[in-house]
């Protein structure tokens, strides 16, 4: 299929929905999707956003902002998912567990709104990376619409545009819990050194980047076009990484690149 029979193929599958919740992070894949379901579902839409200690400031004003000025249905649901062992020791299959127990608690938001059906944004390109979490969400009979309509990323992105979606380019952002190794107990004041060490690569124009912790040393990650500039920073990234706490900043010459857990 064409980007456009596969546009029809999404049409046609939200319209036969009577209504549907939809796990709302704020990204380009699940905000496609809210567009879309607000058009043409025929009943109740509801974004239900998992606030949790993975999440930045950032994505909480963004969802914020643009579910009002879309004039979206949105519930927020706090939860503290570092109380929970089986998320906090951070054993490789941490994103399953995560994943398990947010579901859980979007069905129970979507029980209360009567509604039955609850989808995601996962895409076709997921299925070829490393998702634990997938597996909690086909256990929960989470569907997945666009995967079902077979849209890659690069496609999404193309339909984002299309429909003047303002975080059509912006870069992926995996949560948080990613940035620190597999078996390395997590730790909140850990995601929000983390969280201040990519804010001031934002602000240098690093959009698209990784602050990996690694005990005490920060080890960047920046697309491999973008490393030589960091260079031209390089005193104002040492100094405010070390002014949170780390004591050794390292740039990976090798680039951003997708890892499982770490």
């Amino acid at each position: 299929m064409d980007i456009i029979e596969k546009g029809k193929f999404l049409i046609n599958l939200l319209s036969s929905l009577d209504s549907v919740a939809i796990a709302f992070s704020g990204g380009v894949d699940s905000s496609l999707l809210a567009v879309f379901a607000n058009k043409y579902v025929k009943g109740k839409v509801l974004l239900v956003n998992a606030c949790t200690p993975f999440c930045t400031g950032k994505e909480t004003l963004f969802i914020n902002k643009w579910t009002k000025e879309n004039e979206y249905d949105l519930e927020v649901v706090k939860i503290d998912i570092l109380k929970f062992p089986e998320v906090q020791k951070n054993p490789p299959d941490r994103c399953y567990h995560c994943k398990k127990i947010l579901m859980k608690e979007l069905q129970a938001v979507a029980e209360h709104n009567g509604i039955k059906t609850i989808a995601d944004g996962s895409n076709m390109d997921d299925l070829s990376e490393y998702r634990p979490g997938s597996k909690a969400a086909e256990e929960l009979g989470i569907i997945h619409p666009l995967i079902e309509a077979q849209i890659t990323k690069e496609e999404i992105r193309e339909l984002a545009k299309k429909y003047n979606l303002t975080n059509w380019n912006t870069p992926a952002q995996a949560c948080l819990a990613t940035r620190i190794p597999v078996n390395t107990p997590i730790l909140n004041e850990d995601l929000r050194k983390i969280e201040k060490a990519e804010d001031c690569l934002h602000r240098l124009g690093f959009l698209a980047c990784r602050v990996r912790k690694l005990g005490d040393i920060a080890k960047i990650e920046l697309p491999q076009s973008r490393i030589g500039d960091s260079l031209l920073y390089r005193e104002t990234i040492v100094d405010e990484l070390k002014e949170l706490g780390f004591q050794q900043i390292l740039l990976d010459l090798e680039g951003y690149k997708m890892v499982r857990s770490s």
